[in-house]
């Protein structure tokens, strides 16, 4: 290819051994640019990517001099590989008597911890509802845009939300919701708008204050990362895993694995609190099946 003149340049100061930085916008050219440089020496380089798969797409595109690896690789090539067995350790985790706190009824929450956006708009309509002065982590702008697009789709436009862009209709979205389990998060948002309607919800967004005036503050387990309150609620989004094909002795379905990230994401919100934790939506963990019962002789061979 005919470089153009800005790298050109670069590739002048590359063989001429200076030191180079190349600033440029997203794509302007800066890793074609780059792999020419590498393809033009029989030095060796590195190539550091973001992520894994810009670090895929790198190994294609540069010669077998130059590594491509995530930043995270090489720290762990460089430091990391030193605590492997502690990395793959069992952790558990234990309070302090230091910091006393307990789990029972909040009736008062200083904050409402929910699993999604649609939760978290559910909080919201229900604490306005109750004459709470009531702020949003992060502020409106999200649900504001959620309740747009619902706006949308029920007025026969599509939207391009990334929720919803997939529907062309609001009909599509309801038999979506009620009718495949992967559309279960998106109940939640059907049956408040259905109720409600777009305008109540885009209403009680208007009536949101700031953090510092509110009586309560609903969030995301996921942007209440790193923050904490005095008394924590858990809203009711967080659903137990779905059952498995098992029963135990009492004759109920034995829940199936929890997935890894939901796990890591109630763990976020059950940290929350600085005194006193109401467990809500996630009350099902302290109700576990006893032991399932042993398939029968006939099942194991295969018959019912």
């Amino acid at each position: 290819m005919t470089p153009t003149n800005e790298q050109q340049a670069a590739a002048d100061a590359f063989h001429a051994g200076e030191h180079l930085a190349l600033q440029a916008g997203a794509g302007t050219g800066k890793t074609t640019t780059l792999a020419e440089l590498a393809h033009a020496t029989r030095r060796r380089g590195r190539y550091l990517a973001y992520n894994r798969a810009i670090a895929q797409d790198a190994r294609s595109r540069f010669p077998a001099t130059v590594s491509c690896k995530t930043a995270h690789a090489l720290a762990y090539a460089a430091v990391g590989h030193r605590y492997t067995r502690r990395l793959n350790a069992p952790l558990r985790l234990t309070g302090t008597e230091t910091v006393p706190t307990e789990i029972g009824p909040v009736t008062r929450p200083d904050a409402v911890l929910c699993r999604t956006n649609v939760g978290a708009m559910a909080q919201v309509m229900e604490l306005l509802a109750t004459r709470y002065r009531v702020a949003l982590a992060g502020g409106g702008d999200s649900l504001r845009a959620l309740a747009l697009a619902a706006r949308d789709l029920k007025e026969g436009r599509r939207t391009t939300h990334p929720e919803l862009v997939l529907f062309p209709s609001w009909g599509e979205l309801q038999d979506y919701a009620a009718h495949d389990p992967a559309g279960r998060d998106l109940q939640p948002l059907v049956d408040l708008v259905d109720t409600h309607g777009t305008d109540a919800i885009l209403s009680a967004v208007a009536q949101l204050v700031p953090e510092q005036q509110a009586e309560v503050t609903v969030s995301t387990a996921h942007k209440a990362k790193g923050r904490e309150w005095a008394r924590v609620k858990i809203a009711d989004d967080f659903t137990p895993p779905k059952d498995s094909d098992q029963l135990d002795e009492a004759g109920r379905a034995v829940p199936g694995p929890i997935d890894n990230g939901e796990a890591r994401l109630a763990y976020v919100a059950v940290t929350r609190t600085r005194s006193r934790l109401d467990i809500g939506g996630l009350a099902w963990i302290d109700d576990p099946p006893t032991a399932p019962l042993p398939p029968s002789p006939r099942a194991r061979d295969g018959h019912t």
